[in-house]
């Protein structure tokens, strides 16, 4: 019996991160019966209705001109969002108090702006397709445990891969079950299904 009701909530917890990571941002849930998979994504329906996450008591959501979308602040050592568009963007940032850039898409441009501005860059690229690689993943929650910080992470949209690695910062630096931290990456825009490879890689310990 043990064995049954561990799988029966296995399932219903998957179904459940599935349709929050479905209709957390849409008005309108028969919208989901369309065809095609995008719907699953919260951040491509942030994109087409230019709407802000829901708010939270674990985290604040805000614009800064010249970051693409919207940024998350998770704590006071951890903020992830939208790739830096402009050096007003960027200087932003660095008025937060931010110290450390950690870039999946890193530029030349920003290079060129996170040295002006004597902002550290560190830069761990990866794909979708792939996830985090066990080395990426622990040299990323090294970085996190062992620095001051504040750091900002962020992919081209900051939604899907800077919010995979905010949701490792939670589960393995913050102790927060996978869970929650799914929940919570499913209503900040990321894809439950479509993420799937990423979410696998982030969810055992380095």
């Amino acid at each position: 019996m043990r064995k049954v009701s561990s799988s029966l909530s296995a399932i219903i917890f998957t179904a459940l991160l599935v349709f929050i990571s479905s209709t957390a941002y849409s008005g309108d849930s028969s919208k989901s019966h369309k065809k095609g998979y995008d719907h699953i994504s919260g951040a491509s329906k942030i994109a087409r209705k230019k709407t802000m996450p829901p708010k939270s008591d674990d985290y604040q959501v805000f614009k800064i001109d010249g970051v693409k979308n919207y940024i998350v602040k998770y704590d006071e050592k951890m903020y992830r969002g939208g790739e830096m568009q402009t050096l007003a963007g960027a200087k932003a940032l660095k008025k937060l108090g931010i110290k450390t850039i950690v870039s999946i898409t890193p530029t030349d441009e920003e290079r060129k702006m996170t040295k002006e501005l004597g902002l550290n860059l560190v830069e761990l690229e990866f794909h979708k397709t792939t996830g985090v690689s066990p080395e990426q993943l622990k040299q990323f929650l090294k970085m996190v445990h062992n620095e001051d910080g504040p750091f900002y992470v962020h992919c081209h949209g900051g939604n899907h891969r800077a919010g995979i690695l905010a949701s490792a910062y939670r589960m393995h630096e913050l102790k927060w079950s996978k869970e929650k931290a799914l929940l919570e990456f499913g209503f900040l825009g990321g894809s439950l299904k479509d993420d799937y490879i990423m979410i696998e890689s982030i969810t055992k310990t380095p």
